[in-house]
């Protein structure tokens, strides 16, 4: 989960704009903040692999 320290608005903010980035970088991200939100880790898995698969992609 994101840090208690934040607000909920400023937790959600920073997901959403993780998620916005990873996006304009060329991923295909299909995972919500609430999924992010709430450590899911099968959303969680798919974010971290389809950033991996990008990084790889264009690496070559």
């Amino acid at each position: 989960k994101v840090p208690k320290g934040d607000s909920e608005e400023e937790q959600i903010a920073k997901i959403n704009y993780t998620i916005s980035l990873a996006r304009k970088l060329g991923c295909q991200i299909i995972a919500l903040w609430e999924h992010v939100n709430e450590a899911n880790a099968r959303y969680l898995s798919l974010f971290v692999a389809e950033l991996e698969y990008n990084f790889k992609k264009h690496a070559k």
